[in-house]
């Protein structure tokens, strides 16, 4: 098969053709295109660094140390700071001791209050401009057009609108239930 046409003429014919093998098992064939059809030969001599690395000294030593149990591991200060071992110290030691605590308390706190102030400026910002986005989008929806005011005024010339309106006193719309009375 030399030619890519006879590849494609194999796999039309061969795939999904069913085997049937001397005892009566059926077996359906599935043809792949490969991207390399070259099938690699079995390697004929050894590699001659393989099992090699028990005999290396390097590895050897890197087991000897990763076999020792841990020796101090966390020292007698780090103990300390833990607060384990404390029973060993002197009073002057252990104010030594709870002077670096407070100290690195201290700077924990600064820390985190520069940190909620930042946050907190962050958010305030973002407040507040949600808030003027808010209020222009409102202004935006009760605004009057230029037409619009020019209709109110030609309807206000026209005394279309109650005095109560033009005056800005009192409702536009009168309550039935009251009776206004005019003197004079």
């Amino acid at each position: 098969m030399k030619k890519p046409a006879d590849v494609f003429e194999f796999a039309e014919l061969l795939n999904g053709h069913l085997f049937v093998n001397e005892k009566g098992a059926q077996f359906k064939a599935v043809v792949e295109y490969a991207p390399s059809q070259r099938v690699p030969k079995p390697c004929s001599r050894n590699d001659s660094r393989e099992g090699t690395i028990f005999k290396d000294s390097d590895y050897l030593e890197f087991l000897k140390v990763i076999a020792k149990p841990a020796e101090n591991l966390p020292s007698s200060e780090i103990q300390h700071l833990m607060g384990d071992s404390l029973s060993s110290l002197t009073v002057k030691e252990l104010k030594q001791l709870e002077n670096r605590l407070e100290r690195g308390i201290t700077r924990f706190r600064f820390k985190k209050e520069i940190e909620l102030e930042n946050e907190s400026v962050c958010l305030r910002s973002k407040v507040c401009k949600s808030v003027r986005s808010e209020m222009e989008r409102f202004q935006q929806a009760n605004t009057v057009t230029g037409q619009e005011l020019n209709a109110i005024h030609a309807l206000a010339s026209r005394n279309f609108f109650s005095p109560a309106i033009i005056e800005g006193g009192g409702t536009a719309y009168s309550h039935p239930d009251k009776k206004i009375l005019y003197l004079g």
